[in-house]
């Protein structure tokens, strides 16, 4: 009783205690003990129980499958030596002032009653304790085994009882046959098997010394019990701290397994990751390095590195090039001294280099130009344990860059000695179209004599011819000047309205010469407050000029022009729109029609045709006061040209 009172107080929790009190009370009184006697005993037993479980609950994290041995060793001292005291004490008391025993039978009784519960705590609870808990997979796998041990100890129980009590083989000669078994039991099932093997044996001695059969049966009853009590609690209290340490060593042993496995485990991904990334460096097109610090010497280079410097170096050579690895060169052919080497400056200096080209002339003789990075890699303490460098050969594309650049030289010197010829050709030109104006002049003016009607016309026609000429010389100027940056902005503050008016007075001959309206768009036309723009006053009314000229030319007669002046409240920008009702300007030109030497196209036949500059320099004109000039058309239904100038 003593043990299940143990067991069921440790599995189900204090709140059986009257369960434990009541039991040992109806126990006792049904064996034929006086009422206050069996109370007596009832309340050692209650408090012995009581008392283990508190005191095994104070050890940190107590398994009740007592496969530890502090749990084991714990459950001998509380629950085997020390908590049986009290029981023992109270009963004996109990029993004395009852009157059932003497004064003289007081210690030898205690022994006994001592002896009884300490083997119940040490035999019957850890047999409740460890069924208790759900049998693992492997342990279900091995009730053959089990059988096979169950059959041994019943072949052996036999050999140790088979004699009656009394006999010659004294006290304990055969009951430690059993101690194989034992063993078995322990280490083959832990301490599940350590103590059911030790209950059965115990069991089994019990009830063979009841017969009078075995090593235990004396003549004198007490030295009977007292043999069979000490063998049972020798065994149990062994073979208990055995199947702990076996227990325990065993779930030691699944722990180490277990934690080799996930070391195993950590190192193979490690490994395959480290193969992986070796296999990616390898492939890689950028050629890598990497070196050791702070000896320099390479741990790490891939084909791509041998491929460009034209050899591999030993993985022992050091980054310092002394042996003559290569020779490098910064980009403007300066030699590179050892502690210019990216790599270098990476491991000794920490230093991070980016996007660096240096020139290496390599065993063949080839020199090739490299774009090269190199960083230091750092511990957790920021010491530089190694350094990494990828390069990858830019010879070709700087070669490349290097004739683009060469070609856009040649190309922007072309274009100033262009410009600068045009410049002189149309400054020389001007010189005798002026000369010519001027004796036209004169000889309307009848200087030299009568002019004839005739004359006069022919005179006119010449005149045209040479101010058209002039015209087209100053486009060829203009365009020189803007290409070579020589033209002067004076940028002021214009109404823009006021600046559109003037050019369409300048218009009004050629409009009516060629029947066409021009509106301003807005009635009245200036707007209120006024827009006023950022720009050359002289050179907008020339892009006006242009926009104006060109529409009144693409527009058949009869047609109607419009201007219109916007401005947006909050934008910076103010804007000019030119409107024809022409043909308009086919999708595919809308862009080319800015290009210099670029036309429209002459509308009737008679119209002097131009270079095709007006739009061209129009636009660069407007780019140069911080604006622009675009156009949109639907061809069909006429052309816009939109001028746009910074607000004041």
């Amino acid at each position: 009783p003593t043990g299940i009172a143990l067991a069921a107080l440790l599995i189900r929790g204090y709140r059986l205690w009257p369960g434990v009190a009541l039991g040992a009370f109806l126990a006792n009184v049904l064996t034929g003990a006086p009422i206050p006697v069996a109370l007596g005993i009832a309340l050692g037993n209650t408090l012995e129980a009581l008392f283990a479980v508190y005191a095994l609950r104070l050890i940190p994290d107590f398994h009740r499958t007592l496969d530890r041995l502090i749990d084991a060793f714990s459950l001998l001292v509380v629950g085997g030596l020390a908590s049986t005291a009290i029981s023992a004490t109270i009963g004996v008391l109990s029993l004395r002032l009852g009157g059932i025993i003497s004064s003289a039978q007081l210690v030898e009784t205690w022994r006994a009653w001592w002896l009884g519960d300490l083997i119940g705590d040490l035999l019957v609870a850890p047999v409740i304790l460890v069924w208790s808990v759900r049998i693992g997979v492997a342990e279900r796998d091995r009730w053959l085994e089990a059988g096979a041990l169950g059959i041994s100890i019943v072949a052996v129980s036999f050999v140790v009882f088979r004699s009656s009590g009394g006999s010659s083989q004294g006290v304990f000669s055969d009951a430690y046959l059993f101690f194989p078994l034992l063993m078995w039991g322990a280490v083959r099932f832990g301490q599940r098997g350590s103590v059911t093997t030790a209950f059965v044996i115990s069991v089994i001695a019990v009830w063979a010394t009841v017969l009078g059969r075995g090593p235990f049966v004396e003549a004198d009853l007490h030295r009977s019990l007292f043999a069979l009590q000490t063998f049972v609690a020798v065994t149990a209290a062994t073979f208990l701290i055995l199947g702990a340490s076996i227990s325990e060593r065993g779930e030691a042993v699944e722990r180490l397994n277990a934690a080799i496995a996930g070391e195993e485990q950590i190192v193979a991904e490690r490994d395959a990751a480290h193969r992986r990334l070796l296999a990616v460096l390898e492939q890689t097109p950028l050629a890598i390095g990497i070196a050791e610090a702070p000896s320099g010497r390479f741990l790490f280079l891939n084909d791509e590195f041998e491929r460009l410097t034209g050899m591999r170096p030993s993985l022992s050579r050091a980054a310092d090039p002394d042996g003559g690895t290569w020779e490098s060169y910064h980009a403007d052919g300066r030699n590179v001294g050892v502690e210019e080497l990216p790599l270098v400056r990476a491991l000794r200096r920490g230093e991070v280099v980016r996007n660096e080209v240096i020139r290496i002339k390599r065993h063949d003789g080839k020199m090739v130009e490299l774009m090269t990075n190199a960083a230091p890699v750092k511990d957790a303490g920021g010491n530089i344990v190694a350094a990494v460098m990828i390069f990858w050969d830019v010879t070709a594309q700087r070669k490349a860059d290097e004739e683009l650049r060469r070609a856009h030289e040649a190309e922007a010197q072309a274009n100033r000695a262009k410009s600068e010829f045009l410049a002189v050709m149309s400054h020389e030109l001007r010189t005798p179209l002026n000369a010519i104006g001027g004796h036209i002049q004169l000889i309307e003016m009848e200087v030299h004599g009568p002019v004839s009607e005739a004359q006069r016309d022919a005179l006119g026609r010449v005149q045209r011819s040479q101010r058209h000429l002039l015209s087209l010389i100053n486009d060829v100027l203009n365009l020189a000047r803007i290409e070579t940056g020589h033209v002067d902005y004076d940028i002021t503050e214009v109404p823009l309205e006021a600046a559109v008016a003037e050019v369409k007075a300048m218009v009004e001959p050629l409009l009516s010469a060629s029947r066409l309206q021009c509106e301003l768009a807005g009635s009245p036309y200036a707007a209120d407050p006024p827009i006023v723009v950022r720009a050359d006053r002289e050179k907008l009314q020339q892009i006006l000029f242009n926009l104006l000229s060109n529409a009144i030319k693409f527009t058949p007669a009869g047609g109607r022009i419009t201007v219109e002046a916007v401005a947006t409240d909050g934008e910076p920008m103010a804007a000019v729109k030119v409107t024809d009702s022409g043909d308009g300007i086919p999708a595919g030109k809308l862009e080319s029609i800015f290009e210099p030497f670029v036309q429209l196209g002459a509308r009737p036949a008679t119209s002097a045709s131009g270079l095709g500059l007006g739009l061209s320099i129009s636009r660069d004109l407007a780019r140069g006061m911080g604006g622009d000039l675009t156009a949109d058309s639907v061809p069909g239904n006429g052309a816009t040209f939109i001028l746009s100038l910074p607000r004041a």
